[in-house]
């Protein structure tokens, strides 16, 4: 059966934090706007937006912004503003709208380049935001501004596979901002699968020592110790991440990583499941701890209960092609011939479609 690589914790700057500093440092880098005479201007409504940002109070940036553009609405600083509050609010459709608003009116609008690709980003299409970054990088951003883009561009070339240029990034990134504890857990998360591992002990020791509160680097240190086999220390990582954070999505991620260990390290079913089983409750559209959980089951001859889990993973991520194969075995295991036939069929029909190749934007030359 499937034997899946623990998950990295993702980590990008925060949020809220990203997008006030990128407005900090491009302050008026777009465009300005006017207004009434005997009342705010477009301007004195752009510097209030930005200051609710400085704050999280998306809604109150919003208004700011929105009414900044109802007395001027080719204020491009305040269609940016929009874009980053929209970001923190979580509506990252909006985010990217307000953004195109912005390129729309100056195509050189570098702030607006970063927060659509944020938004991207949060929304998990990270080709789209690894265009938006390099059109920032393109336009050879200010220091300040080009640390917190190649920070977020080293996370999606995590994400994408573009290891070597995440190295590169996140390297860049330190060398502007020394003291980034994400840039280096995003360091050792490219080291890591290049297998350089001892480089990515160091760059997660790092990141631990300057953020010890952030449960991330610990997370994705346990990967790395995973990978080198040392299978006691990554167990130690996830049982410290849970401590810091019992909860939250990188628990869940520990405790999936944490039932890769006793699956397919220790030959340990039951508590695998009961990991996976935790994984599920904290995310429930977790896809691949169904087909984890399910591996267990099946290794435990509970073939009914793996292909429930096979079947949730696909309802999950119908592309899910590992999937597939699991549950064509589930059915034949479990005397159900025709059932396998026909996952075997959609597994071929989903692997042939998903054949063509994905096409990244080229990382723009520094």
């Amino acid at each position: 059966m499937a034997n899946f690589q623990p998950e990295p914790g993702v980590s990008h700057a925060p949020l809220r934090v990203v997008l006030c500093f990128l407005l900090l440092v491009t302050t008026g880098a777009c465009g300005r706007g006017g207004g009434e005479p005997d009342g705010p201007t477009a301007e004195d409504l752009c510097k209030r937006g930005k200051a609710h940002l400085d704050k999280g109070e998306a809604d109150g940036a919003i208004t700011a912004f929105t009414g900044a553009l109802k007395l001027d609405p080719k204020f491009v600083d305040a269609h940016a503003g929009l874009s980053a509050a929209y970001n923190i609010k979580g509506d990252h459709d909006r985010a990217i709208a307000a953004a195109d608003a912005a390129l729309a009116i100056d195509r050189d609008c570098v702030p607006a380049y970063a927060f659509r690709g944020l938004a991207r980003q949060q929304k998990g299409d990270m080709e789209a935001a690894l265009e938006n970054f390099n059109d920032v990088m393109r336009r050879k951003p200010a220091p300040a501004l080009e640390a917190v883009v190649r920070l977020n561009r080293s996370a999606v070339c995590n994400e994408v596979g573009l290891h070597q240029q995440a190295v590169k990034d996140a390297n860049r990134s330190l060398f502007l901002s020394p003291r980034n504890s994400k840039a280096y857990n995003n360091l050792g998360d490219a080291l890591t699968a290049l297998r350089r591992l001892d480089e990515a002990r160091q760059a997660f020791d790092a990141a631990i020592e300057l953020s010890p509160q952030d449960p991330t680097p610990r997370l994705n240190r346990g990967k790395m110790h995973y990978a080198a086999g040392a299978d006691d220390l990554a167990v130690k990582d996830y049982e410290e991440v849970i401590r810091l954070q019992p909860k939250g999505p990188d628990a869940a991620l520990a405790y999936y990583n944490w039932g890769q260990v006793h699956l397919h390290k220790k030959q340990r079913p039951d508590p695998a499941i009961e990991c996976f089983t935790k994984t599920i409750e904290m995310v429930p559209n977790h896809p691949q701890a169904h087909l984890q959980r399910g591996t267990a089951y099946f290794d435990k001859k509970e073939y009914e209960k793996a292909i429930e889990d096979f079947k949730k993973a696909i309802a999950l991520d119908e592309n899910y092609l590992l999937a597939y194969q699991n549950l064509a075995v589930a059915y034949r295991e479990a005397g159900k011939s025709q059932e396998a036939r026909q996952a075997l069929v959609e597994y071929r029909k989903r692997q042939n479609a998903l054949k063509i190749p994905r096409k990244l934007d080229p990382i723009p030359p520094d």
